[in-house]
């Protein structure tokens, strides 16, 4: 198989030792670092059901053993399973958190939560490698008379709607419309005061409808398109680790929790300031991924620990160095996000992390 090769060339490009095994259908690559050797063990497996589970290990363990022998401390084994029946290799990921799939009928990697990190980038070399024969053989079939369709098909596949979660797109849509309506409407006074909170009214007047109503308003063009780029980001990979039912929940319960945190600081230190856009509840987002992550041994697809950490240290002080934000508002969806993510997220082996 041409790919397959193309990906034990990758191996050696990139600086991997190969191991002599005497198993057809595999191959060991391994990288050293002092006292710890990372191993890359890619097996070729045509229907994906070659290999037992109970082989699997009996393997792994002859290659542990194979290098705790050389005086090596620790071993890291990475199983790549290069299968055309991902359904039947499945199994093996199921119960082995070392072992990922590259689907040699759809080229692409499958990476799985709670997956030893790849410190050293070769899984996003590899995904990189196996993405541009991807888009090598999309372009030859093309040409030898694959219909217009199916092409435009590919690239809905592989563009920008790939990446982007459809409640993410609405949310997004929705909010623009509204911005746009408000703004151009000539009425924008109007409606802000309407959905905005502010706190005497929702105290005393019961227009708990606030909430709500505010994550949808904006002051400006900068104020929405930040939300909403962060939100583009953030929230996809929120949704595709989380299922959209559990994203709006964890969506618009942390922006009603930045609303009442918001209206909570004001009224304590009597001010009557109005508060709207949608930032509370995008911080309520990152702090759901912020749990993921920690979840998933520091990893969430291309975002770990540092990352987070820095995303959020940098977020927070840019609104408490800035005037007119409302600080409370991003603490309160923050951390709100952060422990409704603990009730609703669930770790699943075999749901897919894209790199």
């Amino acid at each position: 198989m041409e790919l397959y090769q193309k990906i034990l060339n990758y191996f050696l490009v990139k600086g991997c030792q190969k191991l002599q095994v005497n198993a057809s259908g595999m191959d060991v690559f391994y990288q050293t670092n002092l006292e710890h050797c990372c191993v890359y063990w890619v097996i070729e497996l045509y229907n994906g059901t070659e290999m037992t589970n109970d082989q699997y290990q009996n393997i792994e363990r002859q290659i542990k053993n194979a290098f705790f022998s050389r005086g090596y401390q620790k071993v890291t084994i990475h199983a790549i399973l290069c299968t055309k029946n991902k359904d039947a290799a499945m199994k093996i990921c199921r119960t082995n958190e070392n072992a990922c799939i590259i689907d040699m009928l759809q080229f692409r990697l499958m990476l799985f939560e709670g997956q030893v990190s790849d410190e050293s980038g070769i899984f996003r070399g590899l995904d990189q490698l196996i993405s541009e024969y991807k888009r090598g053989q999309g372009a030859y079939q093309q040409g030898y008379g694959y219909s217009q369709s199916r092409a435009s098909s590919y690239q809905k596949k592989n563009g920008i709607f790939s990446r982007i979660g459809i409640v993410t797109l609405i949310i997004i849509v929705i909010n623009a419309a509204i911005f746009l309506y408000t703004d151009l409407s000539g009425n924008y006074n109007k409606i802000v005061s309407k959905g905005c909170i502010f706190w005497p009214l929702i105290k005393f007047e019961n227009e708990y409808y606030r909430l709500l109503t505010y994550q949808f308003l904006h002051a400006n063009i900068s104020h929405l398109a930040n939300n909403m780029l962060i939100l583009g980001i953030m929230g996809s990979t929120l949704e595709r680790h989380v299922g959209k039912v559990k994203y709006l929940l964890i969506y618009f319960l942390s922006g009603i929790v930045a609303g009442i945190a918001s209206m909570s600081y004001n009224m304590e230190k009597g001010l009557l300031s109005n508060s709207i856009g949608a930032s509370g509840a995008v911080f309520g987002v990152i702090g759901a991924i912020a749990l993921i992550v920690i979840v998933n041994k520091g990893r969430l697809e291309t975002i770990g620990t540092r990352q987070i950490i820095i995303f959020i240290a940098l977020s927070l002080y840019g609104g408490f160095t800035s005037q007119g934000v409302d600080n409370a508002a991003h603490v309160g969806g923050l951390l709100a996000g952060f422990f409704i993510a603990m009730l609703v997220y669930r770790k699943k082996r075999g749901r897919i992390r894209e790199d």
